[in-house]
């Protein structure tokens, strides 16, 4: 976890930077939102959301409630 993060994430600290491995077996580095990071847990389902930022949406992840 940082408290401070390179553009386009200033401003939403904390960052849980997490590695998430998708149903088709990618893995991929992103940070984790919507969540606590005392909840965040290894194999923990997520859902991909979307951050508009300019010209360009970067993919993030959320709990799968």
């Amino acid at each position: 976890m940082t408290h401070r993060g390179p553009a386009p994430f200033r401003g939403i600290p904390p960052y849980i930077i997490v590695t998430v491995e998708l149903d088709e077996g990618v893995r991929m580095m992103s940070n984790l939102v919507n969540c606590e990071p005392d909840d965040v847990r290894v194999g923990m389902r997520v859902r991909v959301c979307w951050t508009p930022t300019g010209e360009y949406q970067f993919p993030l992840f959320e709990p799968d409630r």
